[in-house]
């Protein structure tokens, strides 16, 4: 399942994405922290590498499925 990535690695970036706490700024005020309902971050330089990983899992699994139907 870890396609070679240390299960460490994998258990890190999942964190990454739970229980976020974001603010937002209006007009040079910040407002109260709140927790973020949909885990997608615009600006993470991580999420390329995330799509990724995923994607790559998501194809492995479809490879194993298929060679087990074919057969």
């Amino acid at each position: 399942m870890g396609m070679g990535y240390p299960l460490h690695l994998l258990d890190l970036l999942a964190k990454l994405d739970k229980k976020q706490l974001v603010t937002v700024k209006i007009a040079g005020t910040l407002l109260e922290w709140f927790p973020l309902r949909k885990r997608v971050r615009q600006v993470c330089v991580l999420s390329p590498y995330k799509f990724n990983i995923l994607a790559g899992m998501v194809m492995m699994d479809l490879k194993v499925d298929y060679k087990l139907e074919g057969e």
